[in-house]
């Protein structure tokens, strides 16, 4: 999947259950732009992605360590390990105190946050990268101040499972038992970014934008007063 299906599953995904759970509009928001953004953490193996090319050069150098290290891409960070060993850092990211009260976790949220406004701003605003790292500093800071943040670390390791499953529907598949070399695919979308990914994504923005209505509606007119 191309980075902004990627986003868009993740998030139609975490809408559709955390409404039937009955999460608060404000909660539920915060969750998914968490998920959708850390559902594109796993392309950062790949200097060409979305995810890559959101903080040139920066995140470029960290496309080509983090590729190097992983064997390439679609290998080490999409595998079952991956998702476990990003949760897992983030909830132990939670138990280090940063300064005024707030855990170490608050960064990587903050991060998906960034993540994700890159993903939504329009490609050629300008200064784009430095915007988005601002509203995900300051999403990161209210979310923690005003509602905490202890789902940050399951919320990072279902947008990198939901990452793997996108990726697994593609006809490449992904080494979900990685370091084994058997990659799994059930090639539903045939190729990546081939016409059938693009009328699924097309349903899946209509899905995320249907979802969505209520939350942003109730926030709008203030019927969820937490954030």
């Amino acid at each position: 999947m191309i980075g902004r299906d990627h986003a868009s599953l993740a998030a139609l995904v975490t809408l559709g259950v955390g409404r039937m759970a009955g999460v608060g509009p404000s909660e539920l928001l915060a969750i998914t732009g968490c998920v959708a953004g850390a559902s594109l953490l796993p392309d950062l193996d790949e200097t060409g992605s979305s995810v890559a090319r959101m903080a040139e050069p920066l995140s470029g150098i960290v496309a080509w360590l983090t590729g190097k290290l992983a064997g390439g891409h679609r290998q080490a960070t999409h595998s079952l390990l991956a998702a476990g060993a990003a949760g897992l850092a983030v909830f132990l990211a939670g138990r280090v105190p940063l300064g005024d009260g707030a855990p170490l976790s608050v960064v990587p949220l903050a991060i998906t946050y960034a993540i994700t406004a890159r993903a939504l701003l329009p490609v050629g605003i300008r200064p784009g990268h430095a915007l988005a790292v601002a509203i995900g500093a300051s999403g990161a800071w209210a979310v923690w101040r005003y509602s905490g943040i202890a789902w940050c670390w399951w919320a990072v390791t279902a947008g990198v499972a939901l990452h793997l499953v996108g990726d697994m529907i593609t006809s490449r598949g992904v080494p979900l038992m990685w370091p084994s070399r058997w990659q799994l695919s059930l090639p539903v979308l045939g190729r990546t970014g081939g016409w059938q990914e693009h009328l699924v994504g097309l349903v899946l923005i209509a899905g995320v934008v249907a979802l969505a209505w209520g939350p942003v509606g109730s926030i709008a007119f203030m019927h969820d007063i937490r954030i």
